[in-house]
C-alpha cells in the first residue's frame, strides 16, 4: 500500500509527540526524567489538582555542593520541553503536557486567592518573620528520604522569590520540594489540599522515535519526487 504525502505527514505528526507513561513515585528511585550530576538527589514535584486522573508529576535533580530549590527549578524547566514556568518573582504560571492532557494553572493572589503554595521535606529554610525580608539562618526541615512524604512543612518565606532562592531554601540529599495549586489562606499561605495524598507520576521522557520519524518522512517525500 501507497501513503501519500499527507499520510505521511499524519505519521509523522502521530508520533512526534508520544511520551512514555510514568508510574507512580513511592520511592525516588522509579523517577524517569533526571537532570544533573553529581551523588545528592532532590526531587521536585508539581500537584496542579485540576481533578484529571493524574495531576501530580514528579523530577529529579542531581547535585554536588550546594543547591537551591531556584536551582532545581531552572534546571528541570531548562531539560523539559513539555514543561513551562514563570519564576520570576513568585511561581505563577505553571504548565505541562503529559502525553494526554495539558495541565496549567496560574496564580491569582487578588480575589481570586488561588496560588502555587511551596511545600517542603527535608533540607533547609530561612525565616523571613512574615515577610520583613530579613532571611534568617535556613534551618533544618523535618522529613525528607527515599520515599515519597506524606506531611510537608510550607516554605516558612510563603509563595514569594526568597521561598526558593538561596536566601530561603537550601537542598540537602533525599529532600522533596512540592508546589500545591489551589486556594489558600492570604494570612498564612497555607492551602486548603496541601500535598501528600496523592503520590505524584514520573514525569516522562519523550520517545526519541521523533527524530527517526522526521528522517523517514524526508527520506520517502525525496524518493516520491525523483519518481
Amino acid at each position: 500500500m501507497k501513503l501519500n504525502a499527507a499520510a505521511w505527514m499524519v505519521a509523522l505528526v502521530v508520533g512526534s509527540g508520544s511520551l512514555v507513561s510514568g508510574a507512580v513515585v513511592t520511592t525516588s528511585d522509579q523517577l524517569e526524567f533526571v537532570v544533573g550530576a553529581g551523588a545528592n538527589l532532590s526531587v521536585l514535584v508539581f500537584d496542579f489538582n485540576d481533578g484529571s486522573s493524574q495531576s501530580s508529576f514528579a523530577w529529579g535533580y542531581r547535585w554536588d555542593g550546594s543547591a537551591s530549590g531556584e536551582d532545581m527549578l531552572a534546571a528541570v524547566a531548562g531539560a523539559d520541553a513539555n514543561l513551562t514556568l514563570d519564576s520570576s518573582s513568585f511561581v505563577g504560571n505553571v504548565s505541562y503536557f503529559d502525553g494526554a492532557t495539558l495541565h496549567s494553572a496560574a496564580s491569582d493572589f487578588g480575589a481570586g486567592a488561588v496560588s502555587w503554595g511551596y511545600y517542603l521535606a527535608g533540607g533547609f529554610a530561612g525565616d523571613d518573620s512574615m515577610n520583613n525580608g530579613n532571611v534568617d539562618t535556613p534551618a533544618s526541615i523535618l522529613g525528607g528520604g527515599v520515599t515519597y512524604p506524606t506531611t510537608f512543612t510550607i516554605s516558612p518565606t510563603g509563595a514569594s522569590a526568597n521561598s526558593f532562592g538561596d536566601s530561603g531554601r537550601l537542598l540537602a540529599d533525599g529532600s522533596w520540594d512540592v508546589w500545591s495549586f489551589g486556594p489558600y489562606n492570604p494570612g498564612t499561605y497555607a492551602h486548603e489540599e496541601p500535598p501528600g495524598s496523592e503520590a505524584p507520576a514520573a514525569a516522562s521522557v519523550p520517545e526519541p522515535a521523533s527524530t527517526g520519524l522526521f528522517a523517514f518522512f524526508l527520506l520517502c517525500w525525496s524518493l516520491r519526487r525523483k519518481r
